[in-house]
């Protein structure tokens, strides 16, 4: 076969390679299509059981006294920290405040000093710990230099604010105040709406917003009167009698949505190992 054949069979076979590609996705696109649909439609007939709670609002990272207290290591005091990324530890700095005077103690490892553990015995109400750690990473890197992690955790109260009824008498509440009056299907699969507020100092409730709207306003008005309806609570408080604000999230919808975790209630949080 001459050189002309053979520029001939290569732009024959590549051209029938070129369809044979535009087919596939096409037949791809189409599929996806189909998918797409099913899900959309799957997502609007599936029925669910609508919820609807109150939670606080932690920080991203949080602890209250007592847990502080009972620290031994880094991670009771961050849950998301994982030793394994440490090959040697440079530095371990834990800042506290005491009786309004800054405490700065160093260890050398991730177990706590015995000044690091008697600090946060001894932090003050609604204060924070700043936690630096410098370290060389456990990689295989040629270059493996120094790190540093630095995180602040906030000082819960010890005691939440809490509606001034029981645990059922808000669950009665909000059944009658929301969930009697939405309309059916107000919510599908994976959909949730979110509103915030705040329990004041004296147990006012202040600063009704909503925080993830639904597609209709007028649940969002009905969740924001919801809150403002609220009786008087009991505010937050810590064991030495301080009296703080409090924010909590009022969720309403499926609550396997990924909505959920964007709130970042205490419900929804990472849990310490």
């Amino acid at each position: 076969m001459n050189h002309s054949n053979h520029v001939k069979l290569y732009r024959m076979k590549y051209h029938i390679f070129r369809r044979r590609l535009a087919t596939i996705a096409c037949l791809l696109l189409i599929s996806t299509l189909f998918i797409s649909q099913d899900i959309s439609t799957t997502a609007d007939t599936i029925l669910i059981d609508v919820q609807c709670e109150i939670d606080v609002i932690d920080a991203p990272l949080s602890l209250n006294k007592s847990q502080l207290a009972a620290a031994d290591e880094i991670t009771d005091l961050n849950p998301h920290y994982k030793p394994s990324w440490v090959k040697e530890f440079k530095t371990v700095e834990i800042r506290t405040v005491q009786d309004g005077v800054e405490q700065v103690a160093v260890g050398n490892d991730d177990r706590l000093t015995p000044e690091q553990q008697q600090n946060l015995e001894t932090v003050d109400d609604d204060s924070e710990v700043v936690v630096s750690i410098r370290y060389i990473p456990d990689n295989s890197l040629p270059i493996n230099e120094e790190h540093k992690i630095k995180y602040t955790i906030a000082v819960n109260p010890d005691r939440d604010a809490r509606y001034p009824g029981s645990e059922a008498e808000l669950t009665q509440y909000l059944q009658s105040s929301i969930l009697d009056q939405l309309p059916d299907g107000t919510f599908r699969l994976y959909q949730m709406a979110a509103a915030k507020f705040t329990v004041d100092e004296a147990g006012q409730i202040v600063n009704p917003e909503m925080f993830w709207p639904t597609e209709d306003s007028a649940v969002d008005s009905l969740m924001i009167q919801t809150i403002c309806n609220m009786p008087q609570w009991i505010p937050a408080q810590y064991d030495g009698g301080l009296k703080v604000a409090q924010e909590y999230a009022l969720n309403l919808g499926d609550m396997s949505s990924c909505v959920a975790n964007l709130v970042n209630t205490r419900s929804n949080s990472l849990p310490p190992e």
